[in-house]
């Protein structure tokens, strides 16, 4: 082991670390100063009147900023502006959410959505009670009089504490994309539970979306798929197991601690690339349209949605298809590790593993470093593999 080179990368391969491993975490993703996913975004002099316009209409309440409409309501402790543009940027997550989704004309639920963006984590964790480790969150709540509400909340959580989130250039955009897309299918399916393997596949689909593209164009297709990263978990397998050919009929059965076990990392992976076969073919469309109706029918358990004749026809193009965009990836991924500065990434191997609370991390460690899969599993989050990452490193260097 050379103990100099360790001392001598030390701070930057913390970085490394803490950058790569919530990279790999479920809903996590691009580094501080860079926007969501490499998502162009900017407002014309248009939008900004009427964010001024939205600005000068906002309700001061508990320390938030406040803007009520008919279907949803934005708030947040960041800033006045901040909440303007929030709200803008939700009448195209609608917009464009019902332009790339084949749904029914109305959902099961007058429901309505209620968005709050907190200013640090700390808000958010007292806000909603949601996994330490999360950096966005969604549920339900049919309790209260009058309708549904549909909660969707988040933080910048890729920004150091402290630091003022930008909403074009360094906010995490994409996990109200995520939410807001699992929040909007309760509205249109009710209480009954869509598959975990089709919810999460499209909320995946749809966070790394531009949502000033009208439909689902060739170019832009392309462009989505390279802006996320879920796929490239599969994209690893496959490189491992040519053959690599997964079960549509179970993965559709999938419950949600099925889901949260095992390779949660290659589970989304699958999950989007079922979505994008779904969404970007139009005789798939119709068949996603049909999954989508049979939630529409107010059921309370959980919706069979493909029989075994439509899994049959649909598993073989879908295996195709993952070939194909595994293939294109690939390259991607190639030209990824060309780019890595040779003086922070040499010497290091990847490591990778499952921690105790079901997420997929993937990590570079200096040679000789280690961790199994064992102590993966052992660490209950996120802070506990970085405790032990921390003491791994420490222990090399002593030697």
């Amino acid at each position: 082991m050379n103990r100099e080179l360790i001392h001598e990368n030390l701070p930057r391969l913390f970085m490394i670390l803490l950058g790569l491993s919530l990279l790999a975490l479920s809903g996590y993703g691009q580094d501080e100063e860079n926007d969501y996913y490499n998502i162009p975004w900017s407002w014309s002099p248009e939008e900004l009147n009427k964010i001024q316009a939205i600005e000068e209409k906002l309700k001061q309440e508990d320390g938030f900023w406040i803007y009520k409409k008919k279907t949803y309501e934005v708030k947040s402790d960041i800033s006045a502006r901040f909440t303007a543009e929030t709200v803008a940027y939700m009448d195209y997550f609608i917009t464009t959410f019902d332009d790339i989704f084949p749904m029914p004309p109305a959902g099961n639920m007058l429901a309505k959505m209620d968005v709050v963006v907190y200013k640090d984590r700390k808000g958010y964790m007292q806000g909603t009670s949601a996994p330490e480790w999360s950096g966005g969150v969604h549920w339900v709540d049919f309790w209260k009089a009058g309708w549904p509400v549909l909660h969707v909340a988040t933080f910048p959580w890729n920004l150091e504490e402290g630091k003022q989130p930008d909403f074009c250039n360094n906010f995490n955009r994409g996990t109200l994309q995520h939410e807001g897309t699992h929040a909007m299918f309760r509205k249109y399916s009710g209480r009954a539970l869509l598959p975990v393997f089709v919810n999460e596949g499209c909320a995946t689909f749809f966070e790394t979306f531009n949502l000033r593209e009208k439909g689902t164009s060739q170019e832009e297709i392309e462009l989505r798929r390279n802006r996320g990263f879920h796929m490239e978990n599969l994209v690893r397998k496959i490189q491992e197991e040519p053959d690599f050919a997964p079960s549509l009929k179970e993965c559709v059965k999938w419950d949600s601690n099925q889901w949260g076990s095992g390779d949660i990392g290659l589970h989304y992976g699958l999950a989007e690339s079922f979505a994008d076969y779904m969404l970007t073919d139009s005789k798939n469309r119709k068949v996603f349209k049909k999954i989508i109706d049979s939630c529409y029918k107010r059921r309370m358990d959980k919706v069979q949605v493909l029989d075994e004749k439509e899994i049959e026809k649909l598993e073989p193009g879908w295996h195709v298809h993952i070939q194909k965009i595994a293939k294109k990836l690939a390259v991607k991924l190639e030209e990824k590790k060309k780019q890595e500065p040779s003086e922070t990434m040499a010497d290091m191997t990847p490591s990778e593993g499952v921690t105790g609370d079901g997420k997929t991390v993937r990590l570079m460690l200096p040679l000789g470093v280690t961790i199994s899969k064992e102590e993966f599993a052992a660490c209950n989050n996120h802070a506990e593999l970085m405790k032990l990452v921390s003491e791994k490193i420490q222990k090399a260097m002593s030697h």
